[in-house]
């Protein structure tokens, strides 16, 4: 029996996503990144946009990451920040975007669809900060003990016509 045939062989490689808490606060991320991407491995990262400046998106770039992700999970400062936990994380993921932007990086919107913030699913897809796409919709799987989550029915038909889903499945 020939070596490879029981040795499995990849159709597409795996894309390699650096994530945290924040990866960027990691001083060897780049050298990281550089070396995934040596390997000819698709390379993305997760980053909550705090350290996105024109500096990082270059570097961030050069290192052979391709695309970025942001959490985007309420429609204003106030619902945003609350589900974050975390005042002012609305304004710095837009500041993210913003350097993503300008710098020509790629990025993603993730959104963490909840009660908490279902009703506002079409305003989020229509936020300020002009994302053409939403990769992924993540549905909470644990969230607080006082929310349960939101089912992929209801959220297809709270966001239908709003924006295309990536599966449409419950």
């Amino acid at each position: 029996m020939p070596r490879a045939a029981g040795q499995r062989r990849l159709v597409q490689p795996p894309t390699i996503i650096l994530t945290g808490g924040e990866p960027m606060l990691r001083p060897d991320i780049y050298d990281i990144a550089a070396y995934i991407s040596g390997l000819d491995l698709p390379v993305v990262m997760a980053t909550c946009g705090t350290l996105l400046n024109n500096e990082t998106v270059g570097r961030i770039k050069q290192s052979g990451i391709h695309r970025i992700s942001l959490s985007l999970d309420g429609a204003t400062a106030a619902s945003h920040d609350e589900f974050r936990g975390a005042p002012g994380a609305f304004e710095t993921c837009l500041r993210g975007i913003e350097a993503a932007r300008r710098g020509g990086l790629d990025f993603q919107i993730n959104t963490t669809v909840s009660r908490h913030n279902l009703a506002e699913l079409p305003e989020i897809l229509d936020s300020p900060c002009g994302c053409a796409r939403w990769y992924s919709i993540r549905f909470c799987s644990s969230p607080p003990a006082a929310e349960a989550p939101a089912r992929p029915g209801v959220v297809r038909r709270t966001i239908r016509g709003s924006a295309p889903l990536a599966c449409d499945a419950d």
